[in-house]
Formats: C-alpha cells, sequence, structure tokens
C-alpha cells in the first residue's frame, strides 16, 4: 500500500509498505512521489516471480529503475549469487589451505577479492581496508566507535593496497611525513599502537607473516624532557606567586629555584 503525504515545506513524501517491506522517499511534486511509488510496489510484486535468466539479463541501470540491489535482497533475490553461480560453486570447492595458496593473479582470474569476501572466504591476498573491516567485525571489546575512528585513519593511508605488499619501508615513509607534519611521538606512537593491533589480527589470521610496525621504533623524548625555565621567565613565575591567594606559594618556588629541593621535601617542610 503506497500513502502519499505533503510536508511542511511543500515537498510530497512517499510511503511504501508491502510484504513486510517499507520503502520512503520525499520529492518535489506530487506526480513524482505517486509515480516511485507506484513503481516500487510493481518491483515489490513481480522480482520474486522473475526467472535467472530474466535476472542475469538486467542491467545496473534497470536494477536501480526497480528500487535498487537492495530492494531484490529483501525480497530474497540474491542477483550477486545468481550472477556469480559458476565462480562460486569453483570457490566453494576450495579448501581453507588452497584458499590461502592463492596467489593475486589467481583470485583476479577467479573474480577478484570482493568476490571471495562476499562469499565468506578467507584469502590471504586483501586489501588493507578488507582486513580492517574484518578485525573490526571481531571487536569485542568496549569503545568501538573510537577504534574505528582509529582504525579509519590507516585505512585513509592504506585502504586499496594488498596488505601483504605493505611493508616497512612503506610505514616508516608515512610517520617521517607525520613527523613532519609537527605530530607528537606520543601521538604518533598511540596511532601506531593501533595500526600494530590490526596487523596482529591479520598475523593471527593468515593474511600476513609478520607483525611490520613491531620493528618500528618511535622515540619518544618528552618523558626525558629537562625544561628549565629562561632568565626572563623566572621573575615572571615568582610575580605570579606573589599574587597567589596562597601566602606560602611563593616561598616554596624561591626554595625550589635557589636550593634544588625536591617537591615532596618542600612541601613536607612547607606544612609545618
Amino acid at each position: 500500500m503506497a500513502y502519499i503525504r505533503t510536508l511542511a515545506n511543500g515537498n510530497y513524501r512517499a510511503d511504501v509498505r508491502m510484504k513486510g517491506i517499507v520503502k520512503n522517499k520525499t520529492f518535489p511534486s506530487q506526480l513524482l512521489a505517486q509515480a516511485w511509488a507506484d513503481n516500487i510496489e510493481h518491483s515489490i510484486k513481480n522480482i520474486p516471480n522473475m526467472e535467472a535468466a530474466t535476472l542475469l539479463a538486467l542491467s545496473d541501470v534497470h536494477i536501480d529503475s526497480m528500487g535498487g540491489e537492495e530492494l531484490f535482497k529483501q525480497l530474497g533475490v540474491d542477483l550477486f549469487a545468481i550472477r556469480n553461480q559458476t565462480r562460486l560453486a569453483v570457490i566453494n570447492r576450495l579448501t581453507k589451505k588452497e584458499l590461502l595458496q592463492l596467489s593475486p593473479q589467481e583470485i583476479e582470474i577467479m573474480g577478484g577479492a570482493e568476490l571471495f569476501m562476499k562469499a565468506g572466504k578467507r584469502i590471504r591476498y586483501k586489501t588493507f581496508r578488507d582486513v580492517c573491516t574484518e578485525y573490526l567485525g571481531k571487536w569485542s571489546k568496549k569503545g568501538y566507535t573510537g577504534q574505528m575512528q582509529r582504525v579509519d585513519y590507516w585505512c585513509k593511508v592504506f585502504g586499496d593496497r594488498i596488505m601483504s605488499d605493505i611493508d616497512i619501508f612503506d610505514l616508516c615513509e608515512h610517520i617521517d611525513c607525520m613527523v613532519d607534519e609537527g605530530q607528537r611521538p606520543t601521538t604518533i606512537n598511540r596511532k601506531k599502537a593501533v595500526l600494530s593491533s590490526a596487523y596482529e589480527f591479520a598475523l593471527s589470521r593468515g593474511y600476513v607473516d609478520t607483525n611490520i610496525v613491531r620493528n618500528v621504533v618511535i622515540d619518544d623524548d618528552t618523558k626525558r624532557r629537562n625544561r628549565v625555565l629562561s632568565d626572563a621567565e623566572r621573575p615572571l613565575l615568582l610575580k605570579a606567586c606573589q599574587e597567589s591567594h596562597w601566602d606560602k606559594l611563593y616561598l616554596l618556588a624561591l626554595m625550589a629555584m635557589t636550593t634544588g629541593v625536591r617537591r615532596g621535601e618542600l612541601l613536607k617542610r612547607g606544612s609545618k
């Protein structure tokens, strides 16, 4: 059943509810809204009754005009399986060992990595993004959204590269760029930890032979930083301490500058 209603902004919303499927879309005119609704109703009635040969003959443009591939799926028609029936039969006969031994060229001849992924088969030569998608799919810890955002950073860097083809030189080159951009070592190390986690997953699944991230060391000198006040900073600090509401702050700061006594000892004496 189709319903057309007018929205507050003057547009028209078409709602179609048939066979448990709900579709809706907004149009600038009632005529377009009604035409779309009629087309969707017609597709819902006819798609389940279409022969395999007819489905195979449909072009992408024709499928979109009928409501899109998602509508076909909702009606129980798997266009992907129908189109790739012969190739899927060959893929499904392969053992797990044979799948992991396929070369990139063999995978491409058999339909490409995407076909193997949609068939639910693990292959060695997956793109970095494909492996990360699988990695996040197995994520069972808290903070999924945050981890997804952190992984997305690396997907923008290596996304479409075959993961096993990425080497330590690629990683070091990008880290050099991060340093040149002024990113702090602590920031780079946090991002590196996320990448290492993704590689550990890939290693456990047989997609790579080693975690190349382990061999990259970022020198974080923030913990060793020796911060010394300049001649211009010292009087400014003392002046600020004098203006403090705590009457002992100036004395403690002055003692620290002149004696080098540790903070704990100063506070201990200041409390007496």
